[in-house]
């Protein structure tokens, strides 16, 4: 088995022109040069994972149409998985705000264009509470389609967060047991939370994308070795954080070999069903 990287979002032409708004907001509260600004090609994306030994990434569109940022369109991701089925699993995302057309785009994206998550949704950039009950019809055509559903987690540059606390989340998982949950970023910086979430729902995961790990708690990063090992996902944020970093300092945390083994390649294929 090989490292499959379960959260990041390729910088291509179409990406970066259809949230460029978006994008320009996080930059500002960055208040930095930000890299995701230029596009890249997908090759570009490709030998970055090479570079972090990557056998796989899973591309997470963004649709944020209701907040009026634009929105990556499910098909582009559908066409780089075509182009690259070795290299890449791809995801959905609708505007949680469109009701019965965001349902209907899922099971067409799921069922005609063989994606096979939801994500990434975003309380932040999407203006949403995930835990809002008009927004369960959503969560029940992911159970009856059998996919995961990634939430982004809190900070996120230029945005309010507090729809992004994981402790919206952790009711979506109480209420649906059977859907299977990534809380992305570690839920930073409430990870302390979003740790517990994990540890208390069996069907809540969490990825590490963009995260810096000198930043997490010692005590969120001692149940990553003990009782959250087989709960989180390796991931990375092209071209933000590049995969050669991500996986140096991933392989420089204090985690035993079997815990790292398994948070880079078992619990992804688990989590994706594979």
């Amino acid at each position: 088995m090989g490292t499959i990287s379960t959260h990041i979002h390729a910088s291509t032409k179409e990406f970066v022109e259809g949230i460029r708004k978006s994008l320009e907001k996080m930059a500002g509260g960055l208040k930095a040069e930000a890299l995701f600004l230029e596009p890249v090609a997908i090759e570009d994306v490709i030998a970055d994972m090479d570079s972090g030994g990557i056998e796989k990434s899973v591309l997470l569109p963004l649709d944020l149409r209701t907040t009026g940022y634009g929105y990556v369109p499910n098909d582009h991701i559908a066409d780089l998985v075509r182009q690259f089925p070795d290299r890449f699993i791809g995801f959905a995302c609708v505007d949680p705000h469109m009701g019965s057309e965001a349902i209907n785009e899922l099971e067409r994206s799921v069922k005609e264009l063989g994606l096979r998550g939801l994500g990434e949704m975003d309380g932040t950039k999407q203006d949403f509470c995930p835990s809002d009950r008009q927004f369960y019809p959503l969560y029940e055509k992911c159970v009856e389609l059998g996919i995961p559903v990634v939430f982004h987690g809190g900070n996120s540059p230029g945005y309010p967060i507090e729809k992004a606390n994981p402790v919206y989340v952790d009711q979506v998982a109480y209420d649906f047991p059977d859907l299977t949950i990534c809380i992305a970023h570690l839920g930073w910086p409430w990870h302390d939370l979003a740790a517990a979430i994990a540890w208390n729902r069996p069907n809540v995961y969490l990825d590490c994308n963009a995260i810096r790990f000198k930043y997490v708690s010692q005590g969120v990063m001692t149940l990553i070795n003990t009782a959250l090992q087989d709960k989180i996902l390796f991931s990375h944020d092209y071209p933000v954080v590049g995969a050669k970093r991500m996986m140096r300092e991933f392989e420089e945390l204090p985690l035993s070999s079997e815990v790292k083994r398994k948070i880079r390649e078992e619990n992804p294929r688990r989590f994706l069903g594979i």
